[in-house]
C-alpha cells in the first residue's frame, strides 16, 4: 500500500515524524455536507502542517481499509 512507503514529511528539530497512517475523518461544520476520509499520520498534532494526508476516492471499502491500517488483514 502506497500510504506505508510514503513517508511522512513532518520534521521537528531535525527529528522525522514516525507516526503510522492511520484512517481520519474530516467533520464539516455543516449538516449538508458528508464527512470525508483521508489516510493521515498517527503522530498529528494540533495546528502543525506538513503531516502525512492521502485523500481516498469513493469508491473505496472504508471496512476493508481500515483493517488494513490497523494489521487485521496482511497485505502481500
Amino acid at each position: 500500500m502506497a500510504a506505508y512507503k510514503t513517508k511522512c514529511r513532518y520534521e521537528k528539530d531535525g527529528m522525522q515524524c514516525i507516526g503510522k497512517p492511520v484512517l481520519k475523518c474530516l467533520q464539516r461544520r455543516d449538516e449538508t455536507t458528508l464527512p470525508t476520509y483521508f489516510i493521515g499520520c498517527s503522530g498529528w498534532k494540533l495546528n502543525e502542517k506538513f503531516y502525512q494526508f492521502i485523500s481516498i476516492k469513493e469508491n473505496i471499502d472504508l471496512t476493508l481499509l481500515y483493517q488494513l491500517l490497523n494489521g487485521i488483514y496482511e497485505v502481500k
